[in-house]
C-alpha cells in the first residue's frame, strides 16, 4: 500500500504539470481519501480576480484523479466517481 505521504507528493506533481488554465482560474492542492486501489484527490479549481462570476464564468474537469498504490495517476471521469466513491476503503488523510 502507497504511504499517504508518497501519495500526496504524486499528486501535487501531477498537478503542477498540468497545463495552466485560462485567466481567472487557479488550480489548489487538495487532501487525499484512501480508496480500493490508491489514494483519490479532487481536481481543485478556483477562481480568481478577473473572474467576476456570471456566464462562462466557471471552468469543466474532471472531478479528480487516482494515485494508485502502484505510483501511477488516473484521471478519474464523472462516470467512475461513484464507483470510485463506493470503492472507498474509509481512511482520510492524515491531518498535519
Amino acid at each position: 500500500m502507497l504511504a499517504y505521504e508518497d501519495a500526496r507528493q504524486i499528486a501535487r506533481e501531477h498537478v503542477d504539470g498540468l497545463r495552466p488554465l485560462p485567466d481567472g482560474f487557479a488550480r489548489r492542492h487538495t487532501e487525499g481519501r484512501r480508496v480500493h486501489k490508491g489514494w483519490y484527490f479532487d481536481c481543485g479549481v478556483d477562481k480568481v480576480p478577473p473572474n467576476q462570476g456570471g456566464p462562462g464564468s466557471s471552468i469543466g474537469s474532471a472531478p479528480g484523479f487516482l494515485v494508485g498504490d502502484n505510483g501511477e495517476v488516473t484521471v478519474v471521469a464523472w462516470p467512475q466517481l461513484r464507483a470510485v466513491s463506493e470503492d472507498s476503503g474509509g481512511d482520510p488523510a492524515p491531518q498535519g
